[in-house]
């Protein structure tokens, strides 16, 4: 259920302003409300920050998701120090993918040179040769060159020829060829560049492991500290935002309360020198939404929570599609083996990871709805438990039920869920709106349940057929009014 809320406004004197801000939290003030205004330089540095944790914990998330090999945990420190130490990981990545991605650009230009020794080169240049590295279009290269000059052809590569120049210190003038290029003479051999390509590889992949490790492990401390962040921006923002009244001497806030946590907010406020007041909240006022639910409730929270929290003043669906949502789980699944799998599964993790107990005791539920429908159609890992020649399975064969029984069954599910989920709609518009809104849904369950009604009445021969037909022209008449006359108080019903 939602918990009902009290709005407080409190006049606050300023010496006791940050204390007195601490102290209304610890009580349970679960929404501070502020005033609009250019946040100052350190609250937009807090949002950038929080924007960019937000952001981070997206991309972590997705990451985990696509991980296939749980990694070794080794994982300490805050929510902080793990955020860190990723973007640490992540800067030094990108640095070392774009340093690997030059070294593979080099070694693809030195491809058609071969793997030479660059110590045999600079020997070479010691003794007076000087190689000289050159390239031409192969239209362009002249085979008496091999014959008139020292030239060696290393190799054709995409149109063109790779070839070597040697040059002796004591010849006047180097050589000069038409059509040809001369390139700078490589600083490192591909070998060399094949040594750092394999380093920087193994240094990309430790980093990605670590960061694997950081998604699988750590996402909740790095929650844990996002959540720490964005209450002391609202804490901050309020003490710097919230209204001065008289003179700057006393502060203006304004906070949601839970009316169980009342009392004693009261009590504490009695003996404080802060002049205050309160009230329900108003129609049409946006006020934070606090779920209170039983055990069993409460884990299925977290559906509700895929798709959005219902407002203030609506009915918390959570209680009314939980029992539905295991039953349909189980029929869905619908083998006990499967089922006890789920079960155990989720009963044995449940003892070491304690961050995720909501989820495995959600879990649990599900499992334990699958074995229920699992071994009331007597299904065992695809196996048919009636036909083991088991005296307990033997006597129960006749009460599983079979597949035409459960399309029937499936069936009036699915009609009981409509008409439930009717109801419910309707009960939830009175709250929100008001009854009169809810004609409309009222006139179509007049509709089904009176339509059903007398059809099942007719064909079992307890009411005759004209009494049947007028009792279809009354409910016709009624529902009509409702769905198509009185479906919007604010019109007109001539109009309608």
């Amino acid at each position: 259920m939602i918990v009902k809320m009290q709005k407080y406004s409190f006049l606050v004197f300023h010496t006791d302003y940050e204390a007195f801000l601490e102290e209304i939290r610890r009580l349970g003030v679960v929404h501070i409300e502020t005033k609009a205004a250019e946040p100052a330089e350190d609250m937009q540095e807090m949002m950038r920050t929080l924007a960019d944790v937000t952001q981070t914990l997206k991309t972590l998330e997705a990451r985990r998701n696509a991980i296939s090999e749980v990694p070794a945990l080794s994982l300490s420190g805050s929510g902080e120090d793990l955020l860190g130490k990723l973007k640490d990981a992540e800067a030094e990545l990108e640095r070392l993918e774009q340093y690997k991605a030059g070294l593979e650009k080099e070694i693809k230009q030195l491809e058609p040179w071969g793997d030479f020794s660059q110590t045999t080169v600079q020997k070479l240049a010691e003794s007076g040769v000087k190689l000289r590295f050159l390239l031409c279009s192969l239209k362009n290269f002249r085979n008496e060159w091999i014959q008139e000059y020292p030239v060696g052809i290393v190799s054709d590569h995409q149109g063109y020829r790779h070839f070597i120049l040697a040059s002796y210190k004591n010849e006047p003038a180097a050589v000069e060829l038409p059509g040809v290029d001369e390139i700078a003479v490589p600083e490192r051999s591909i070998s060399e560049l094949k040594d750092l390509v394999y380093e920087a590889a193994l240094k990309i992949t430790e980093l990605k492991r670590l960061i694997d490790t950081i998604a699988y492990y750590g996402i909740q401390d790095i929650e844990n500290y996002r959540r720490e962040l964005k209450t002391s921006f609202d804490f901050a923002f309020v003490k710097n935002q919230t209204s001065d009244e008289a003179e700057g001497k006393v502060k203006l806030v304004e906070g949601w309360v839970p009316k169980p946590n009342c009392d004693e907010l009261n009590r504490y406020l009695e003996t404080q020198t802060v002049a205050w007041i309160s009230r329900d909240p108003i129609p049409g006022e946006k006020v934070p939404v606090l779920l209170k639910n039983n055990k069993f409730t409460r884990v299925f929270e977290i559906i509700g929570d895929f798709y959005d929290m219902p407002n203030y003043r609506e009915l918390d669906l959570t209680p009314f599609f939980a029992p539905f949502y295991m039953l349909y789980f189980g029929i869905a699944l619908g083998d006990a083996g499967y089922g006890l799998i789920v079960l155990l599964a989720a009963t044995l993790a449940k003892r070491k990871l304690k961050k995720m107990k909501q989820v495995l005791t959600l879990g649990q539920f599900l499992g334990l709805g699958t074995v229920i429908f699992g071994l009331c159609t007597g299904t065992f890992f695809g196996l048919s438990l009636g036909d083991f020649n088991v005296p307990l399975f033997q006597s129960f064969k006749d009460k599983f039920i079979t597949t035409d029984q459960l399309f029937t069954l499936s069936l009036i599910l699915g009609a009981i869920q409509i008409m439930f989920g009717m109801f419910i709609k309707v009960a939830n518009i009175t709250i929100s709106q008001g009854f009169r809104y809810a004609f409309s849904t009222i006139g179509w369950i007049i509709m089904i349940l009176g339509m059903g009604s007398t059809y099942m009445l007719s064909s079992k021969g307890v009411i005759s057929e004209p009494l049947a037909g007028n009792l279809y022209k009354g409910v016709g008449v009624v529902a009509g009014l409702l769905i198509f006359v009185l479906n919007d108080p604010k019109r007109n019903i001539f109009m309608n």
